[in-house]
């Protein structure tokens, strides 16, 4: 069991990699926003390279989600 989660978190992150690289390369911004309930903040859990047009990089934007605005 612990190795079939392993294995599962390793393609995960795979897919997370190529869906970085692809996107770093695309002009503008691209970015997922999930909201928990209706009376949460939007939260980004993913944002592209393009997103330096704000001054800031993707972790920051994840971590801080209203600095794109500022």
């Amino acid at each position: 069991m612990i190795a079939r989660l392993a294995a599962a978190e390793r393609r995960a992150d795979a897919a997370e990699q190529l869906l970085q690289r692809l996107t770093d390369d695309m002009p503008g911004q691209v970015y997922e926003m999930r909201k928990a309930s209706p009376e949460a903040p939007y939260l980004f859990t993913f944002v592209s390279a393009g997103v330096s047009v704000h001054s800031i990089t993707p972790a920051e934007a994840i971590a801080s989600p209203t600095r794109i605005n500022e």
